[in-house]
Formats: C-alpha cells, structure tokens, sequence
C-alpha cells in the first residue's frame, strides 16, 4: 500500500472472498483502479481488525481509523497523515528499526525480485505506470543478491555442458 492508500482506503473497496488468495481493488495514483491479490492470512487479519479492533459505533467507511490515542483524535475518524506517520515513528523507536509506510513498498518489490518474478509482474503489482520506476526507485539489490544470481548463472552454465 501506498501511505495515500492507508489515509484513503475504504471498507466497501475491499472484497473478502473465501478461497486460497483473495483479489483486491485499490484506487491508484490519479484515482485508477487497480488489482491487488493478498493472502488469505492478510484477509484473516484484516477480519480479526475488523471484528476486534473497529469501533462498532462509528459512521465511517475508513479502512484506518483511530482506534485510542484519546485526545490524539476523535475514536473512528480516518487515520491522517500526519497520524500514520506518528505510527510508524512510535513503531521505529519501541522496534529500533527505522520504518515507514513507503519502506514497506520498497522492500516488497525488492523481496518480489528476490524471489523470481519477473520486473513487468513486480511493476504491475505496485501500481506503477512505467517500469522504470520500478526498476530505478524500488529494487534494492545488494552484494550478496548479485553473488547469489551469478551463482545460478554458473551452475547454469555447468550443467548445460
């Protein structure tokens, strides 16, 4: 998800389906829709918010609402931006790890990679219009990721000989 999609994502766009994966609209940049498939653990998750965590009460179709945080916030109005970030600052200070909403983004292009999709697949799943984007701003490679493809180019090799 986009920081954007966590402030404006509403409940009626997301469709719970029970089966293996399920598929999800989102409004992209520029308010095109598009196609997001998830686990059926993320859905399950997802569920168990909304069962245990939404406020019953509460006239919003928010995904993200304010759930505590008394005096930080009416309880059941959407999550802002500036309230996701204090989420995220709260998470990186108890954790010791600095994270935020976009570095989440990042690293699930760069673990898509990893684990073999191909680039105009990882493109198309984080809602990007053209594929240098994805390839310039979201795929961070490192050393060890490099070694570990050579590797396999060189057990190709030998084996086709």
């Amino acid at each position: 998800l986009r920081h954007e999609d966590m402030v404006t994502g509403k409940t009626n766009e997301i469709h719970v389906v029970p089966r293996l994966d399920n598929v999800n609209s989102v409004r992209a940049k520029g308010f095109v829709e598009r196609t997001v498939h998830v686990s059926k653990e993320l859905m399950q998750w997802y569920s168990a918010y909304l069962i245990d965590e939404y406020p019953e009460d509460i006239d919003c179709d928010f995904v993200f609402v304010v759930i505590l945080a008394p005096g930080k916030g009416e309880i059941g109005t959407p999550l802002t931006y500036k309230s996701v970030d204090g989420l995220f600052r709260r998470l990186s200070k108890k954790t010791n790890i600095q994270v935020n909403p976009h570095l989440l983004r990042h690293t699930h292009g760069t673990e898509l990679i990893r684990a073999g999709w191909d680039m105009s697949y990882v493109q198309k799943r984080l809602g990007h219009s053209n594929i240098q984007t994805t390839i310039n701003t979201y795929i961070h490679l490192t050393d060890d990721d490099m070694n570990t493809e050579y590797q396999k180019y060189l057990e190709r090799l030998k084996n086709h000989k």
